[in-house]
């Protein structure tokens, strides 16, 4: 009928939709300190886990990896699908918190703190005698203190490679490192050379120029620390066997040592470094996830007070 509004209610004018007021300062607050505090949290306690705890209790240790890391990743997910946008930044850094953490962990562990603990595992000898002792009977060996007058005898170096030159020498003591006689190495009175100072790329192929823990150069160390890696110890086996080979010198139980001056402060060193990755890892994170966590809330909050959800009225006009 002519004359009917077409609005049942009535017409009272064209109004303008309003976008929903923005997010509640103590939400943002609190969502935001919890992306601060909990990503940086889980990277420090995975890594300082992963680098102390693997020796000791490992399975545990990774069940708590693996808690976090999917854990993270799935209520990262289903925030998502539920548009919960800042949850969504929450539980992504504490994903890469604990994949962070875990890398940290692990790097730590390998390079320094398995070694620190192996090292102290082995057992600590005083004077000893590298003409008269018997490498046998200290298969345990890990940190060595040999007696006054030892040396590394550079003349009788020896090389092989293996993409890198992998350099042995004998440890001898002065009264026998006479040497050879008539052109004929004579051996020690224990009967074989058993300790040999070793490195990677500090002599030429030829075994030449061997300066490895300085035992070229005139250096004042006469200790050892043992070689334990598995991967570079069977080619220094091999070129034990090849320095048996050219010098006709029994070698029956070779053991092979870093030449150094201190090794109990080149153990505790490993320590400190280890600690050093840990600490240096977990503040250039906090630093990282601080600056994401700030720019991802604000950004949060924008686009939530942006983005109306219901238009219930709309402009006529």
């Amino acid at each position: 009928m002519e004359g009917t509004p077409l609005i049942p209610t009535g017409y009272h004018g064209a109004v303008k939709a309003k976008a929903p007021a923005g997010v509640p300062f103590a939400e943002r607050l609190s969502s935001w300190a919890a992306s601060v505090i909990l990503p940086s949290l889980l990277f420090g306690t995975l890594a300082f886990l992963i680098m102390k705890g693997s020796r000791d209790q490992p399975d545990l240790c990774w069940w708590a990896v693996m808690i976090c890391i999917f854990g993270s990743f799935i209520a990262m997910t289903l925030m998502a699908a539920r548009k919960r946008w800042y949850l969504v930044i929450l539980f992504a850094l504490c994903f890469a918190g604990s994949v962070g953490g875990v890398i940290t962990g692990n790097y730590a562990y390998i390079y320094y703190f398995d070694y620190y603990n192996q090292m102290r595992s082995l057992a600590v000898y005083i004077n000893i005698d590298p003409s008269k002792d018997h490498g046998g009977a200290y298969a345990d060996a890990g940190e060595v203190y040999f007696k006054e007058g030892s040396r590394i005898e550079t003349t009788r170096a020896m090389a092989i490679m293996s993409k890198d030159i992998y350099c042995i020498a004998p440890i001898v003591r002065e009264e026998a490192a006479d040497g050879a006689a008539g052109g004929v190495v004579k051996p020690p009175p224990s009967g074989s050379v058993d300790w040999f100072a070793v490195g990677i790329n500090c002599c030429n192929a030829q075994g030449e120029e061997f300066t490895c823990g300085g035992g070229g150069n005139g250096a004042t160390a006469r200790s050892g620390l043992r070689l334990l890696n598995d991967d570079q110890r069977h080619l220094f086996k091999l070129a034990a066997d090849e320095w048996n080979g050219k010098f006709g010198v029994p070698v029956k139980h070779p053991l092979f040592f870093e030449w150094v001056v201190d090794p109990l402060f080149d153990v505790k060193a490993l320590e400190l470094s280890g600690w050093a990755v840990w600490h240096s890892a977990t503040q250039i994170f906090v630093i990282i996830n601080l600056i994401i966590a700030t720019v991802g809330s604000n950004a949060v909050s924008t686009m939530v007070a942006k983005a109306p959800k219901n238009l219930k009225e709309v402009d006529l006009d």
